[in-house]
């Protein structure tokens, strides 16, 4: 079935819709279609089921151009981005002192995204959808900074099934990184 694609997106769904070779049609607006198909295990949109998390790793095996990993300790910042905390430089600042890569996934290409995640052994960020470039790494480490008014297991639940470990540590995102975060 073709997808349906809103113009405006982020350009990373189009990428992977090209990777995929699947036939797009792009939406400038609201449209209406009489058959439509999302894609899940019942009731848990949110949460990978394992049969997903086997389709998207074999799917990583085609796309990994067998590059070697740049780094196996990696933050994935968002200060880029709106979504970024108070101060995100100072976690940044942290960690590549001890010796951290630090990505910005907003500057990359899918396929980028998912060779430089690919060899992580330890990755770190901020409750997010980047946290989800932790499939692609092998028995890796996830620790997922979570702000303290809220509750989501999805990437623990990611990181488990596909063999990792997760640890979550919450921070106040009413404090800058570096009272909240670093310490």
């Amino acid at each position: 079935l073709p997808i349906l694609n809103y113009n405006k997106t982020n350009v990373v769904n189009l990428q992977l819709i090209k990777l995929l070779g699947r036939e797009c049609i792009q939406c400038d607006k609201w449209v209406f279609v009489e058959k439509l198909t999302f894609v899940s295990k019942g009731q848990d949109l949110g949460y990978l089921h394992p049969s997903g998390a086997k389709v998207l790793k074999d799917f990583n095996r085609k796309i990994l151009d067998c590059q070697e990993a740049n780094s196996e300790k990696i933050y994935i910042s968002r200060s880029k981005t709106r979504r970024s905390i108070s101060n995100e430089k100072a976690i940044e600042d942290y960690l590549l002192d001890r010796g951290f890569k630090i990505i910005y996934a907003e500057d990359f290409t899918f396929p980028a995204q998912v060779n430089a995640l690919s060899g992580a052994k330890l990755v770190v960020g901020i409750h997010g959808a980047g946290l989800t470039h932790g499939l692609w790494s092998e028995k890796s480490t996830l620790i997922e900074l979570m702000p303290n008014n809220r509750v989501n297991r999805c990437f623990e639940w990611q990181t488990l099934i596909c063999g990792g470990t997760h640890q979550l540590l919450y921070f106040d995102p009413n404090l800058p990184a570096e009272v909240s975060v670093v310490p």
